[in-house]
C-alpha cells in the first residue's frame, strides 16, 4: 500500500498545468481504468475480511458498521458495498472483464447489482450478459439488465414496487443567497409523467439560446409551476389559493438599485 500511495502522491504532485491535452486525455481513461481495477481490489478485500470474522475481531457488529466507523463512509454507501462485496466470488466474469478493462466500473456495478437481487439466474446468464453489454454504455447496459430481469423474474414484483413507494420522495432546501436545491427520488410512473410534461415545455432551441439543456430544463420546470398556479386548480390553504408573496419597498417599485424585493422566505 505504501508504493501505491507513493505513486499517487506523484501523480498528486504533479504540474498538471503544462500537460498536453493529448497526455491529459490519456490520463482520464488510465485513471478510470485505475480506478475500477482500485474497486475491484477493495471488493475482494472486504470479502476476505468479513470472511475471517474482521468486523467481529475489532468489536463491530457488523462489516457495515466497520466501514460506516472505521472507513468514515456514509450508511447507503457501506451497505452498496458489503451487498456487492457478498458476490465478488460468484461474479468472476464480471470481475474479470472489469480488471481487463471490458467493462467500465459503473457498467461492473450494474451488473453486481443484478448478482445481488437475482444470484441464482445471473449466475446462469452472467458470461452472456457480459458479452451482451460489453460494447454498451452504462444507460445501454441498465436497460438490457433490465429487460433481461424481466424476462427470468417478471415484469415487478410486488417487493419491487413496495421498495420503490417507499424510497420515493423530494426534497427542497434553500440557501443564504435563496438559491433553491432540489433532491429526491421519483417511482417509474412519476418520473416518465414529469419527463413528459418537462419535454413537452422544451421545444428544440431557437438560434441564439445559449442556455444548457440543465439550464432549460429548470425553466421549463419553473414554467410548469407557474401554469398550475396560475391555470390549475390548486386546493385552497386558509381560503386562499397557492401563492407566493413578494415584499418590497417604495424605492423598489421605483427600480433603485439595493431596494427591498425578495419572497417571504
Amino acid at each position: 500500500m505504501s508504493a501505491l500511495r507513493s505513486a499517487l502522491e506523484e501523480w498528486v504532485n504533479e504540474d498538471v498545468e503544462h500537460l498536453h491535452l493529448d497526455r491529459l486525455a490519456d490520463d482520464l481513461v488510465e485513471l478510470e481504468h485505475v480506478s475500477g481495477l482500485l474497486e475491484v481490489e477493495r471488493l475482494r478485500r472486504i470479502s476476505t475480511f468479513e470472511e475471517r470474522s474482521g468486523p467481529h475481531h475489532f468489536g463491530y457488529p457488523s462489516l457495515t458498521a466497520f466501514l460506516k466507523h472505521r472507513c468514515r463512509m456514509a450508511s447507503g454507501r457501506a451497505h452498496r458495498i458489503v451487498t456487492r462485496s457478498r458476490v465478488f466470488r460468484t461474479a468472476r466474469t464480471t470481475i474479470r472483464a472489469s480488471t481487463a478493462g471490458r467493462l467500465s466500473t459503473d457498467q461492473a456495478a450494474v451488473l453486481l447489482e443484478q448478482a445481488v437481487t437475482l444470484p441464482n439466474q445471473f449466475a446462469e446468464g452472467e458470461d452472456r450478459l457480459v458479452d451482451i453489454v460489453e460494447d454498451f454504455g452504462v444507460t445501454d447496459t441498465r436497460k438490457a439488465l433490465e429487460y433481461w430481469r424481466q424476462s427470468v423474474d417478471g415484469p415487478g414484483t410486488a417487493s419491487d414496487e413496495l421498495a420503490q413507494h417507499d424510497l420515493r420522495g423530494v426534497s427542497l432546501s434553500e440557501s443564504l443567497g435563496g438559491m433553491g436545491h432540489i433532491e429526491g427520488w421519483t417511482t417509474p410512473s412519476a418520473s416518465q409523467a414529469l419527463r413528459a410534461a418537462l419535454e413537452a415545455l422544451m421545444p428544440p432551441p431557437l438560434p441564439g439560446d445559449t442556455r444548457t439543456p440543465r439550464q432549460r430544463r429548470h425553466d421549463a420546470l419553473e414554467d410548469l409551476a407557474r401554469h398550475f398556479l396560475d391555470h390549475g386548480d390548486p386546493p385552497t390553504v386558509g381560503g386562499e389559493k397557492p401563492h407566493i408573496n413578494l415584499v418590497c419597498d417604495l424605492p423598489a417599485l421605483r427600480g433603485v438599485a439595493g431596494a427591498l424585493h425578495e419572497t417571504e422566505n
